[in-house]
């Protein structure tokens, strides 16, 4: 017998104490016992299985980004590595988006060298106040590597990083180092 036969167990004990009876008893029961075990543990281990990013299967990451919300900003071509991030960053990134702190950390999960500076304007209480308050408050610049030309992959994703998770209102400009 190899593990053990919880439908056996389950029988009257003169199945399971009599050696003939037993090997019987376990001959008639075995497949269902199996059965029962591989369900058993899918059901035992159904959070890291199905819904934990950190540990799910790597064929359901897509379907949790799904129920995590990601919709249309989700690319199902994405590393697995990167998958995971995203969704074991989700709260952070939803909680943030439109903000730098969002952008930064998507920035680094895609492991991008990209910054993003204000160019323009003041944070109340952080920057001191411009002399003129006719400048725009909402000028970014993200600087990149030269290797970031326009058209390379990297280039191409920060633009879609950059048009999902920030606001549709800031004058954004990309330089290049």
């Amino acid at each position: 017998m190899s593990a053990i036969n919880k439908v056996l167990e389950k029988l009257p004990s003169c199945y399971r104490h009599d050696p003939e009876q037993s090997n019987i008893a376990d001959a008639l029961t075995r497949v269902s016992a199996d059965a029962i075990a591989s369900v058993e543990d899918k059901l035992k281990n159904y959070r890291a299985y199905y819904l934990d990013p950190a540990t799910a299967k790597a064929e359901w990451l897509d379907e949790i980004a799904r129920y995590h919300g990601w919709g249309n900003y989700w690319d199902s071509t994405w590393t697995e590595d990167i998958k995971r991030q995203l969704l074991i960053n989700t709260e952070f990134i939803f909680a943030n988006r439109g903000n730098k702190d969002a952008i930064a950390k998507l920035f680094d999960i895609f492991e991008l060298d990209a910054v993003l500076q204000s160019t323009s304007g003041f944070i109340l209480g952080v920057t001191l106040l411009s002399g003129t308050l006719s400048n725009s408050p909402y000028d970014y610049e993200i600087s990149v590597p030269a290797n970031y030309a326009p058209g390379t992959p990297e280039r191409e994703l920060i633009l879609r990083l950059t048009k999902q998770f920030l606001p549709c209102w800031i004058n954004l400009s990309i330089t290049q180092r």
